[in-house]
């Protein structure tokens, strides 16, 4: 879903990012609960951002955030940002649209599928990681103290690919990485940290 990325730094950015939500559905959808991704296409959408981006934009993902939740079909945003005057440019627009239909055209099948847990909003690690593994639910740290198991299930089970890894930021809060680790042997999924 090609849509508008607003920051307060207004600073020019292509994001891309799986919607959901951990806590309070503040910006619609339902509270505590993700919606179904694709993290290959994402991938391959993103990697097209990557490659010849317009000058002064800058291109990462963005944490699993906001509405919607409930389609069954799976999707992402990927976005323009950060403030009405990267909304109205043209170049940027039309970048942003042929990295969309590229993408969906090529989707990246040789990658691992993971999920991730930590790091901030624009979640830099995940992103320098995302040309070698195709995230699919990302949470920040930010969102830790919400997870439990039934939302560390649904990241997974929200996954259009299957989930081969969950890669956790170093330096998570024993209490969190013991629930994450735990929950990904439940489920079979192989962890490492980065």
């Amino acid at each position: 879903m090609a849509s508008r990325h607003w920051a307060k730094s207004g600073n020019p950015s292509l994001t891309v990012h799986p919607s959901g939500n951990f806590g309070q559905a503040t910006y619609g959808g339902r509270s505590r609960e993700l919606q179904f991704t694709h993290p290959k296409l994402m991938q391959s959408v993103y990697t097209r951002l990557l490659s010849g981006a317009p000058a002064r934009y800058s291109v990462s993902l963005e944490v699993t955030h906001h509405s919607p939740t409930h389609f069954r079909t799976p999707m992402f945003f990927a976005e323009l940002g950060s403030s009405e005057e990267q909304w109205r440019d043209p170049v940027a627009a039309m970048f942003l649209a042929e990295a969309i239909l590229n993408g969906l055209k090529q989707p990246l099948d040789r990658s691992r599928v993971a999920v991730g847990f930590g790091g901030g909003h624009y979640c830099p690690k995940f992103s320098d990681l995302e040309r070698d593994f195709a995230f699919g639910h990302i949470c920040p740290k930010y969102a830790l103290d919400l997870l439990d198991e039934s939302l560390i299930r649904e990241m997974v089970e929200k996954t259009a690919d299957k989930v081969d890894l969950g890669i956790l930021e170093k330096n998570l809060k024993e209490r969190h990485a013991s629930l994450i680790t735990r929950t990904l042997r439940k489920l079979d999924i192989d962890h490492i940290e980065a």
